[in-house]
């Protein structure tokens, strides 16, 4: 057999990436936010593909990654600096759980821009204070590989069992010399979080493989049976693979009975087919344990379906993947995204009862459209797509990646609402009503828009999202870009109680409490400080987001206190928002 050589020019030879498999590229595009570095893995899958196809054996040539790294002056945001020193806020892809025992038990996480870290926030008060676990992804990393690079990565995610105990896993992409790898991992916490342990066995590896290869686990979702059956505890795990290990490619379920170290057992839920590929798959565990999955089915043109399977063994196999709605286009091709370079659809679900709700985007004719379905009979049938956005705001407009949570038989919805023209984004949050089939009311969370026509494409923010319902309080986690860098907020809502509306950074960098009566009458006493001495507004709105009163304010470190007039308002609900220089706060209150 020939060897087939790649040289240096080929890697320097960045204008055009590498036609790599229709699912790689865009795992590629995901998870590795540097072009040059992006480029310089697809040059080598490229090579690699060629040299297999030919029968010759591939030995690749010219710079490692280290040196290609140091050549062209690539930061890759890994100094080692405090996991938790937000001067230069930022992140995205955020999750969040509640302990099913204790609905005050909150935790958070997201990937830092920072340091490609996954920082995890704790808060035992239903989120009016967070306390950073001491766990470090990305210092555990180097310990499992000393030395590689980390590359890229994504994708935390979060889920208690019956017991309390929060089990979390996350993507790294890292490579050392001419060797790329792909590794999703899993870690446990019986602390709810404070603390994380390895698990036994090697088990902490779900599965690592050569990213030359395709041999990649992406875009893992993940649930837990809390049935109290035989299955209790037992994890559920969504993943797509494209094919290798695991044999047969696609939406696969990934199971940890309790008793497991790691994940072990699996099934292709929805398998890829011809050209097509299965990806942004969803999974939930309902009351009876049946397992429930949403997925995007998606040819090699990014045209695809909404899917739904369940599985009533266990998630030892599962029923004929029903279509929900199609979804042209589900994943844009590179070059082709409307907002910024993280447009895709993933699919959202939840589960409550027999009612089984799946949010999506839709980027059909230059647009970017939000739909719901769902379902009361368990998934046997579902709703016809309902497109939320523009029956909630008109026409004119974008709709980005819609989460739903649900609990008592209602939903919450929350996702990015932009102009299509200017790009303005905000953050809605709108509560649906299945016994009227209807939305009740929305609110505007993030009160300052977020700019994304000024966003460079590469940033990777207004992405996804996530979202709890426990009864009438709804919990939600978006990275906000309004003040020019974002920064990852934290938003909670009791829909029962008037005026019961908060939003905070997850860093606390400003903090605001309003410590007088409330509903309130002539005046309200506000309570705030700031992690560092700033200039500061406070601004209030009314219910329909207009600015009613702004005043400029002195932001301390230590606690400041005033009152604010309310005699020139009407009766009504009203946020008070307090604005430093990267973060700000929310509190609502009524006027009686």
């Amino acid at each position: 057999m020939k060897a087939l050589i790649v040289t240096l020019l080929t890697y320097l030879s960045l204008g055009t990436m590498a036609q790599n498999p229709y699912n790689l590229e865009h795992y590629l595009e995901e998870k590795v936010r540097n072009r040059e570095i992006r480029a310089y893995i697809s040059q080598h899958i490229d090579a690699y593909n060629d040299a297999i196809q030919n029968g010759d054996v591939y030995s690749p040539s010219g710079p490692t990654i280290e040196e290609f790294v140091e050549a062209n002056n690539i930061d890759l945001g890994m100094e080692k600096r405090s996991l938790y020193n937000f001067s230069v806020p930022g992140g995205a892809e955020p999750h969040i759980a509640i302990n099913p025992n204790d609905p005050n038990h909150v935790v958070v996480t997201y990937m830092s821009s920072a340091d490609a870290d996954y920082p995890i926030f704790v808060s035992m008060d239903a989120g009016d204070t967070w306390t950073p676990s001491s766990f470090s992804s990305l210092a555990y990393l180097d310990t499992l590989h000393p030395g590689t690079l980390v590359l890229g990565g994504g994708d935390p995610i979060l889920a208690f069992d019956a017991d309390g105990n929060l089990h979390l896993t996350y993507i790294y992409v890292h490579g050392v010399g001419f060797s790329f790898t792909g590794g999703m991992y899993y870690v446990n916490s019986t602390d709810g979080g404070l603390t994380f342990d390895i698990p036994a066995n090697g088990a902490h590896v779900v599965h690592e493989g050569d990213m030359l290869q395709s041999d990649l686990i992406d875009r893992q979702w993940m649930h837990c049976d809390i049935t109290g059956s035989a299955f209790d505890g037992t994890l559920y795990m969504s993943a797509v693979y494209f094919g290798g290990t695991y044999g047969s490619a696609g939406e696969l379920v990934l199971r940890k009975l309790p008793t497991d170290d790691g994940f072990s057992s699996y099934a292709v839920g929805v398998p890829h087919s011809g050209s097509n590929t299965t990806q942004f798959g969803n999974i939930k565990v309902d009351n009876n344990g049946t397992v429930h999955m949403a997925c995007m089915e998606i040819d090699g043109n990014g045209d695809g379906n909404v899917v739904y399977t369940q599985s009533s063994d266990n998630g030892t196999t599962f029923s004929t993947p029903l279509t929900i709605a199609p979804a042209t286009t589900a994943l844009p091709n590179s070059g082709n995204h409307l907002i910024h370079g993280r447009d895709n659809s993933a699919t959202s679900m939840a589960v409550d009862g027999n009612n089984v709700f799946i949010a999506w985007t839709d980027m059909s004719n230059n647009t970017v459209r939000a739909f719901m379905a769902y379902s009361t009979d368990g998934g046997n049938s579902f709703t016809s797509p309902m497109e939320f956005g523009r029956d909630l705001f008109g026409n004119g407009n974008y709709d980005l990646m819609p989460n739903v949570a649900a609990d008592g038989g209602n939903a919450t919805i929350t996702w990015y609402h932009m102009d299509s023209v200017d790009l303005q984004a905000d953050y809605v949050m709108a509560e649906f009503e299945t016994a009227s089939n209807s939305f009740e009311g929305y609110k505007i969370i993030s009160t300052t828009q977020t700019d994304f026509m000024n966003e460079n494409g590469q940033d990777f923010y207004g992405d996804y999202n996530s979202s709890e319902k426990d009864g009438c309080t709804s919990y939600s986690i978006f990275s906000d870009g309004s003040l020019g860098s974002p920064s990852v907020y934290f938003a909670r809502e009791n829909a029962c109680i008037l005026g019961d509306f908060e939003i905070q950074a997850l860093n606390q960098g400003i903090t605001l409490d309003i410590v007088s009566a409330n509903p309130a009458t002539n005046y309200i006493q506000l309570e705030y400080l700031a992690k560092s001495n700033q200039n500061g507004t406070i601004q209030v709105f009314d219910n329909a987001g207009k600015m009613v009163l702004s005043e400029n304010l002195n932001l301390l470190t230590t606690v400041s206190t005033k009152n604010l007039s309310l005699t020139n308002l009407g009766a009504g609900v009203y946020s008070i928002r307090v604005t430093g220089e990267k973060e700000y706060a929310v509190k609502s209150f009524v006027k009686n």
